[in-house]
């Protein structure tokens, strides 16, 4: 994520300024080698340079904001374990299925689909957006969009929004068929989802998404 990358930079900024503290030493008026003496004058001003930049990113970051949970993004993939720590505050939740509604066993908002409360998995035709062992790249794809900036674990590209978790692929081969792709697709407009993230494919040209 963004606060990911930043605190790279700074990790890299400060490992060159020890290395370039390490070979001041051999600059002249030192005693040390003066072999060293070019690239301790090179990684000096390169050191400062990136802890220069990080602090200028890291300001950026901050006014930019992390995003507003009025923001949904639908994660069209092979599931998303919300149960994850990174990613249990990222859910985005049906408001006619939350609550008292959420497991009722019926269809309160009458979209056609029972106590989706978080999604829905277009494979197995059921509101288990989750199946243990069987969703990681989801689950991955939906931490770097939004994994919370909470102290802990990763932290997401927009950590404030929410993820709408739409399921049609599985490890076996009877789902990620494109009928059940364009039924997600659908899925996510018809609550006016403006985000999609879809990151698959395959080998021949369809019609039907193309639609």
């Amino acid at each position: 994520g963004r606060l990911d990358r930043e605190s790279s930079l700074t990790s890299f900024g400060l490992v060159g300024l020890a290395v370039a503290l390490f070979l001041i030493p051999s600059i002249p008026g030192w005693d040390g080698d003066p072999d060293r003496h070019s690239l301790a004058v090179v990684t000096v001003p390169v050191s400062i340079a990136l802890l220069l930049v990080y602090v200028v990113v890291t300001w950026y970051a901050l006014r930019s904001g992390i995003g507003s949970p009025a923001v949904v993004v639908a994660v069209i993939d092979d599931g998303v374990d919300f149960s994850h720590p990174d990613l249990a505050a990222r859910a985005w939740t049906n408001p006619g299925e939350a609550g008292s509604l959420a497991a009722n066993g019926i269809d309160d908002d009458g979209n056609g689909y029972v106590d989706d409360v978080h999604g829905w998995d277009f494979c197995n035709d059921d509101n288990t957006v989750h199946d243990a062992g069987r969703d990681g790249h989801g689950t991955h794809v939906a931490g770097t969009i939004a994994a919370s900036l909470d102290g802990q674990g990763t932290v997401g590209v927009a950590p404030g929004i929410r993820v709408m978790a739409l399921k049609f692929i599985d490890n076996g081969g009877a789902c990620g068929s494109d009928d059940m792709a364009v039924a997600a697709i659908d899925y996510a407009a018809s609550f006016g989802v403006p985000i999609i993230n879809a990151s698959w494919g395959g080998y021949s040209f369809s019609t039907a998404l193309l639609e």
